[in-house]
C-alpha cells in the first residue's frame, strides 16, 4: 500500500460524526453459550487476543472489559500502510450473555501528518469468527 492512501477499513471518527453514520457499525457481537462460566469465557477473550497479535493493555474482569495495547502487527500481513495502528476492545454485557467486540484505529497519511482517529473494520470481525468457535453460542 502506498503511503497517503487511506486503508478502506479505517472509518475516521470525524466522517462518522459527520455524516450520521453510526460507530457501532463496525462493532461485531458474540452470543455466549448459556452453560458457560463467565471466568473461562474472560480468560478465553484474552487468550484470542494474544493469539492474534494483541497485547493486553488493561483487563477489568469484574467490569468484562479487556482492551489491547496499540498494534501494527497486522499491517504487513493485511496490506496496510505503515502508519496504521489498531487496538481491540472487548466489553462483556451486564447479564454476561453476549461479548461486544470493537477495534480502535488511528492513521496518519505520511510521517509528517498527525494520527486520524477512526475506528476498524476488519479486526472485529476476524476476532469475532475466533472467539465464537470457542465461547459462542
Amino acid at each position: 500500500m502506498v503511503a497517503g492512501c487511506t486503508p478502506q477499513r479505517f472509518h475516521s471518527a470525524l466522517a462518522v460524526y459527520n455524516s450520521g453514520y453510526n460507530y457501532s457499525d463496525t462493532e461485531t457481537v458474540v452470543f455466549l453459550r448459556k452453560d458457560l462460566d463467565f471466568d473461562k469465557a474472560f480468560n478465553e477473550v484474552v487468550f484470542a487476543l494474544n493469539r492474534n497479535g494483541f497485547e493486553i493493555e488493561e483487563m477489568q474482569p469484574q467490569a468484562g472489559y479487556i482492551r489491547s495495547k496499540w498494534s501494527s502487527l497486522g499491517n504487513e500481513v493485511y496490506r496496510v500502510a505503515h502508519y496504521y495502528k489498531v487496538r481491540a476492545i472487548c466489553n462483556f454485557n451486564p447479564d454476561r450473555t453476549k461479548l461486544v467486540i470493537n477495534a480502535e484505529a488511528q492513521y496518519k497519511p505520511s510521517l509528517f501528518d498527525s494520527y486520524r482517529r477512526g475506528s476498524d473494520s476488519i479486526v472485529p470481525e476476524i476476532l469475532r469468527k475466533d472467539i465464537n468457535m470457542v465461547i459462542g453460542n
